[in-house]
């Protein structure tokens, strides 16, 4: 056991078999963070991936090294390593970064909220039409999604029917 060691710049660059950890809440992880990192923002999220992943090392890091410092020693195992240092520090030290943007998720969770609404408000059946294409094969796989989740006494009745649209022309090639 024993858990607290200290990370360098070089091991976030290295990837021996290790992954970073980074918990910062979302939105500041989104905003910026190391590139293959994941974000996990409290201690049963890290022990739970601990238990379910094997590395042989799981480095913690935030914006400072105080709370990963804090949190690798909480956890205690001698493979959970904190970087101590600032990411602006590993950043300078070529440390890769990458961006994400949440607009894409909340838009997502918003239509599937939408859905939800409108699925739970209307109690009749509900006929989906699906032609195989990019459009409909989202809006089934929402639809399938969200009756998943809900309970049976919730659920409507729904019909998933393949209807060729005709748009897309087929064209054989002769040999």
């Amino acid at each position: 056991m024993g858990g607290g060691s200290r990370a360098t710049s070089k091991l976030l660059c290295d990837g021996n078999n290790s992954i970073i950890i980074d918990i910062r809440p979302r939105q500041t992880y989104l905003a910026s963070h190391i590139a293959n990192s994941i974000n996990l923002t409290t201690k049963s999220q890290i022990l739970n991936f601990i238990s379910n992943n094997h590395y042989n090392e799981y480095i913690l890091c935030c914006t400072s090294s105080n709370n990963a410092k804090k949190l690798a020693n909480e956890i205690n195992l001698s493979n959970v390593k904190y970087y101590d240092g600032n990411l602006l520090n590993a950043k300078d030290s070529g440390v890769s970064f990458v961006s994400s943007s949440d607009k894409f998720i909340v838009h997502l969770n918003q239509t599937r909220d939408k859905i939800l609404d409108i699925y739970s408000r209307y109690k009749r059946a509900w006929i989906i039409t699906f032609s195989g294409g990019k459009d409909s094969t989202c809006v089934l796989q929402l639809i399938y999604e969200m009756m998943i989740k809900l309970p049976k006494d919730r659920l409507n009745p729904t019909y998933a029917i393949l209807s060729d649209t005709m748009v897309e022309e087929y064209k054989g090639v002769s040999i």
